[in-house]
């Protein structure tokens, strides 16, 4: 695959999540305009950021998707469900980390009323769950290992961006993103994947 197939493949990639979160965001962002106190511009700027961020993720992790799931069916047998009982990849073990860092840093800067840490713990450890339970769908392997390693990626992301704005001392954000689009985004993002990605075919 030459480089301008890899671009028409990321992009096409890239397009079955963002597409549909792009939707919500411009029906927000012409219905709140409406009223006097709409959200500033920078928080629609951000909530497609965590977007993009979620297709990365998607990516990386080769989450499942209906193709595969009518090519495959339900893979079981690539589970593992024993912490730290395969060979221990320390690189392998620190990407994981980081690809989790960004949702700790990006949920409480998109979402004021999300910012917690026991928050972050739980949705990011169920985040991690749910793609680690998509990939039953494909030939990836589901791995509890995974689950911890995104789980104290997440929760390292949003330690270090408090520590950062507790030195920046940043002014108190006036915008206030309703939780429920921390939900739409993730579930459109995903639903758009899952129904139009065919990675395979391409």
């Amino acid at each position: 695959m030459n480089s301008m197939d890899t671009l028409i493949f990321i992009s096409y990639e890239a397009a079955t999540s963002l597409i549909p979160v792009l939707a919500i965001l411009i029906i927000l962002y012409i219905k709140d305009h409406r009223k006097t106190d709409h959200l500033h511009f920078s928080s629609y700027v951000l909530m497609f950021e965590f977007a993009v961020y979620l297709v990365g993720v998607y990516h990386f992790t080769g989450s499942g998707t209906l193709y595969d799931s009518l090519r495959y069916g339900l893979l079981i047998r690539n589970i593992n469900l024993i912490p730290f009982s395969n060979y221990i990849f320390v690189p392998a073990y620190l990407l994981n980390i980081l690809l989790f860092m960004p949702f700790g840093i990006l949920v409480p800067l998109c979402f004021k009323k999300l910012d917690s840490l026991p928050f972050i713990f739980f949705s990011g450890a169920a985040f991690s769950t749910f793609i680690e339970l998509t990939q039953l769908l494909n030939t990836r392997a589901t791995d509890i290992d995974d689950l911890i390693m995104n789980t104290l990626g997440a929760v390292s992301g949003y330690v270090l961006i408090k520590l950062i704005m507790k030195m920046l001392s940043p002014k108190e954000r006036k915008d206030d993103v309703a939780p429920v689009m921390f939900v739409l985004i993730m579930v459109s993002a995903f639903a758009g994947r899952f129904l139009l990605y065919r990675g395979q075919v391409l």
